[in-house]
């Protein structure tokens, strides 16, 4: 596997103004993030349907009240659940006004069962997801550029799962440095959205 992870992880440490308050993690799997979401904001609530998280539940039917959330986190999520427009509607029922979404998602990125994969991502399907549910978009950034999703594609490729660790990890440290930063690129493994209720 490769490492979309670092960069969520500097892409909500970027952003950490926008956490803050009660937050879900929604989806949390490991929760990964934790210890970058829990210094931002006042109480942090983990939420899965499979792994051991604070709540478990569907993201689908979001087991919460209307208007709870200041913060809601949602990572490499909504391209596992079967129906993502029910998602995008349950985010927006649990928040609060004026509370922000942050969510990442694929768009050129390797077939990958956690434990099934149904979507992937353009900038203006997230945009036309996001603004059906009647979020405001704040931004919607690049995740890394085609340098990457060559790297995420030659890992799905390579059988020598020794020398794939090493080697990918390194491509990815290397693309990670030479990369401009703060380019946006159409062809992104990922997409990084902050949405506004």
């Amino acid at each position: 596997m490769g490492e979309p992870w670092f960069y969520t992880r500097q892409m909500l440490l970027a952003r950490s103004n926008y956490i803050k308050g009660l937050t879900l993690d929604l989806g949390a799997g490991t929760q990964k993030y934790r210890h970058i979401i829990e210094k931002c904001c006042d109480r942090y609530i983990s939420l899965d349907a499979f792994s051991k998280a604070d709540v478990m539940g569907d993201a689908m039917a979001i087991p919460f009240k209307d208007n709870v959330f200041d913060t809601i986190i949602c990572t490499q999520v909504i391209e596992h659940v079967p129906r993502p427009w029910l998602v995008v509607h349950e985010i927006y029922r649990v928040l609060k006004e004026g509370g922000h979404l942050l969510l990442s998602t694929p768009f050129l990125y390797p077939y990958h069962l956690e434990p099934r994969d149904y979507f992937r991502y353009t900038r203006d399907g997230l945009q036309a997801l996001l603004e059906d549910a009647h979020f405001s978009i704040i931004e919607i950034k690049s995740m890394g550029g085609e340098k990457l999703v060559l790297i995420e594609l030659l890992d799905r490729t390579m059988r020598n799962e020794r020398l794939k660790r090493a080697l990918i990890k390194r491509l990815h440290r290397l693309v990670a440095r030479v990369e401009p930063k703060n380019t946006e690129s159409l062809n992104t493994p990922n997409h990084f959205v902050i949405a506004r209720k």
